[in-house]
């Protein structure tokens, strides 16, 4: 397991900034667009959602739920 759980760094394609998130299951880092998000989830949700702690899941916004970080590839300008 990495030192830390997550970094900030540089899109490669569009520039812009993202949150580089550790998956501790798959042990591979995540991109994910760095503002915060509510979400709940669903097995067929719309959206790929990353929590805090890495876990990847499918759900949909919400007011009320819980936070985390949405997939950078999704907002990626450079496609």
């Amino acid at each position: 397991m990495p030192e830390r759980q997550q970094y900030f760094k540089e899109c490669r394609r569009c520039h812009r900034q993202i949150l580089m998130t550790f998956n501790p299951s798959k042990g591979q880092w995540i991109a994910c667009d760095p503002e915060i998000r509510r979400y709940r989830r669903t097995e067929d949700g719309p959206e790929t959602f990353v929590t805090p702690e890495g876990e990847v899941c499918k759900g949909e916004r919400a007011f009320d739920g819980e936070y985390g970080y949405r997939r950078h590839r999704k907002d990626c300008g450079s496609r």
